[in-house]
């Protein structure tokens, strides 16, 4: 977990950026949720992207994990 006064190490910043990358493509997001941005020429619309992909993917997951009581298969066969 990093602070505020944390450097992050080029390691620490290329294990982040593949992490995003790697949530990007395992989760099936919006057509809009934008590519996952490489270090190279780094500023704030690539900030942006990582940021809209992490609350893309959240925003994604946390519906599925909701559609089992639309859906009615919590409580299947529980008579």
């Amino acid at each position: 977990q990093w602070s505020a006064e944390d450097i992050p190490t080029e390691r620490d910043l290329t294990r982040y950026f593949g992490n995003v990358a790697t949530l990007r493509r395992a989760v099936a997001v919006w057509a809009s949720t934008p590519s996952a941005p490489s270090m190279g020429n780094f500023g704030a619309t690539e900030a942006n992207a990582l940021e809209q992909i992490l609350i893309d993917v959240d925003l994604v997951l946390t519906r599925i994990s909701q559609a089992w009581f639309y859906l009615g298969d919590l409580y299947s066969a529980e008579v």
